[in-house]
């Protein structure tokens, strides 16, 4: 299984920079960058990487450069900045003292440009590795825990089959205790309790809600096998097997097959929420 969940984490170091990258579960992809200040020409180069790695999530990639998170004060341009207040204060004929603000303003050493664009680039495609690896790590068990519930689907369903049995039988046998509590000692129409009963059955009968069941089971895990939009498809597929249970709930009259029903709705709710992650 190839699979991806939308959740994870990967980060990558060098001597200056630092590279983390963030995803969780999204209906389409959304990226954001956040970049150290005049970064920005690199904005769209970096978005494009991470598109090339994920179809869907919210991904959030941080770059930090420890260059630009020290700053540094030029003591001669400070002395310079101070004896232009002395003298603009003295030419006015005031004696205001100098606001650190502004000796500041000329005096901090300005930030260091940004490292070549491949070394970057290095760094982001390391760390973009290290999140894929875990997203796969965890895709490939929400892939077996999705196959675990078909399975236990495809049980569920044999059951179904075997109970619907079950209950055609049970039902014969309560008309058949019927009329001849009515008839009251009169020869009781075999034939016409048959008829009674086919015609019953032919309006219980839920084995196409069945066919169709074990197809959309069949699809699942496939797609397991796939890499393309697993979560989409699983999560519509998972929509259609809720429809054909809720038939099978109004058709069938029995509570055995009931029992079923519910059951089989706990595990669809629990497919949903696993393929809720899954890319």
């Amino acid at each position: 299984m190839n699979l991806h969940s939308m959740t994870g984490f990967g980060t990558a170091k060098t001597d200056r920079l630092t590279v983390e990258v963030r995803s969780v579960n999204h209906r389409n992809l959304d990226v954001r960058l956040r970049l150290p200040e005049g970064w920005s020409a690199l904005e769209a180069g970096l978005t494009k990487i991470v598109r090339q790695h994920a179809k869907r999530g919210s991904v959030s990639l941080t770059v930090s450069d420890a260059q630009q998170q020290v700053s540094s004060v030029d003591v001669s341009l400070l002395e310079g900045r101070a004896s232009q207040w002395l003298e603009a204060a003295e030419h006015l004929g005031r004696s205001d003292v100098a606001p650190m603000t502004w000796l500041l303003a000329g005096a901090v050493a300005g930030s260091a440009p940004p490292p070549d664009s491949q070394a970057i680039l290095s760094v982001v495609e390391q760390a973009l590795d290290a999140w894929n690896a875990e997203r796969q790590r965890e895709g490939h068990a929400l892939g077996a825990q999705v196959l675990q519930l078909v399975d236990q689907m495809s049980k569920r369903l044999d059951q179904i089959q075997s109970d619907e049995a079950a209950a055609n039988q049970r039902y014969h046998e309560r008309l058949a205790e019927r009329l001849s509590d009515l008839l009251k000692g009169h020869e009781l129409d075999e034939l016409r309790v048959a008829q009674e009963v086919a015609v019953m059955a032919e309006r219980r009968d839920v084995a196409e809600e069945r066919v169709r069941l074990v197809a959309h089971l069949k699809a699942i895990a496939e797609a397991m096998t796939d890499s393309e939009s697993v979560g989409r498809r699983v999560g519509f597929l998972a929509q259609e097997l809720l429809r054909e249970v809720n038939t099978i709930g109004s058709k069938a009259q029995d509570l055995a097959i009931a029992e079923q029903v519910i059951a089989l709705k706990v595990l669809i709710e629990q497919l949903r929420e696993q393929v809720l992650n899954l890319e």
